[in-house]
C-alpha cells in the first residue's frame, strides 16, 4: 500500500525548492539594500576636530549622508548626478573660514564641487541638499554661487551653473534664484534670516566649453544674544571685498591642490 504524503507537505516542499533554487529569493533580499548614510564632522568640526577644508569623493557619497561644519547641517539628496563621467577623483569640499568678532557672523562656509574630469554634459537634474543652523543665536545672511567654466569667446550657447533656493523642498517656486558664467562668474543674494534651506544647483555645458568646478558660499548674522555681540550691518563695499577674497582665496587653495 502506498503511503500517501501529509497534505501539508507538498506546498512546503516546493517552497523550499522556491527558496533555495531560485536566485534572488527572499532569503537574500536584504542583500541589495541601499548603502546607509552617514554622519560626517567636517570643517573643523566634532571632538576631535575634523579636517578643515574637509573633502570627500563624490564616488563616496550616499544619498542622507550628513555633514556637520561647525553649526551648520548639512543633508545631501541623490549625489548620481555628480558621479556621472567621474574618474573617481571629483570631490566634494566644505569649508569654513574664520573673520574677527569671535563668531559666525562674518564667517564664510563653502561647499566647492570640482568635478574630474572637467564636465562636458549638462544635467538639468543638479545636486540638491538641505542647509539648517544648529546654533539658534544665528540664522543665515547671504548665499554666493561661483563657477570655473573654460570656454571658447566664440561658443554661441553659454555654460552656466543656476542655483535655486527654496523655503522648503515642497515649495514649487523658489525665493533665489542665480546664474554664474565665464563673463560673470559670481552672483550673490540675501537669505532673509532664514535657518533651514534647501538648496539646487544645475549645470549647463555650452559649445567648446567645460565646466571645471562650481562653488556656493554662505554668510550668516547673529540674532539672539546680549546686546553689545550684535554687529552693525556690513558696508556694501565690505561685502563685496569679502566676496572677492573669498574668490583669491578659492583660487590659492585650487592652485595648492594643482601644484
Amino acid at each position: 500500500m502506498k503511503v500517501l504524503p501529509h497534505a501539508g507537505f507538498l506546498p512546503k516542499l516546493l517552497l523550499g525548492i522556491s527558496l533555495f533554487g531560485v536566485p534572488g529569493s527572499v532569503l537574500f533580499s536584504g542583500s541589495a539594500q541601499a548603502a546607509t548614510p552617514s554622519a560626517y564632522n567636517a570643517c573643523g568640526s566634532g571632538t576631535p576636530p575634523s579636517l578643515n577644508p574637509f573633502s570627500i569623493l563624490f564616488s563616496k557619497l550616499v544619498e542622507g549622508d550628513t555633514f556637520q561644519c561647525q553649526d551648520k547641517k548639512i543633508t545631501i539628496g541623490d549625489p548620481s548626478q555628480l558621479k556621472l563621467g567621474d574618474d573617481g577623483r571629483g570631490t566634494l569640499e566644505i569649508e569654513w573660514n574664520a573673520f574677527p568678532p569671535s563668531g559666525f557672523e562674518n564667517d564664510f562656509f563653502s561647499l566647492d564641487f570640482n568635478f574630474s574630469p572637467s564636465r562636458l554634459t549638462s544635467s538639468s537634474i543638479g545636486f540638491s541638499y538641505l542647509l539648517e543652523v544648529t546654533d539658534p543665536r544665528y540664522a543665515l545672511d547671504t548665499v554666493q554661487l561661483d563657477s570655473d567654466i573654460n570656454q571658447s569667446n566664440s561658443a554661441d550657447l553659454k555654460s552656466s551653473v543656476t542655483k535655486q533656493v527654496r523655503r522648503d523642498r515642497s515649495d514649487i517656486t523658489p525665493f533665489v534664484s542665480l546664474v554664474s558664467d565665464r563673463l560673470d562668474p559670481q552672483e550673490s543674494a540675501g537669505l532673509e534670516q532664514l535657518t533651514s534651506i534647501y538648496v539646487t544647483d544645475k549645470w549647463f555645458v555650452g559649445d567648446l566649453s567645460t565646466i571645471d568646478s562650481f562653488k556656493n558660499t554662505y554668510t550668516q548674522v547673529l540674532v539672539a544674544g546680549p546686546p553689545e555681540e550684535v554687529p552693525g550691518p556690513l558696508p556694501l563695499l565690505g561685502a563685496g571685498t569679502a566676496f572677492g577674497f573669498s574668490r583669491r582665496l578659492r583660487s590659492r587653495i585650487k592652485g595648492s591642490r594643482l601644484a
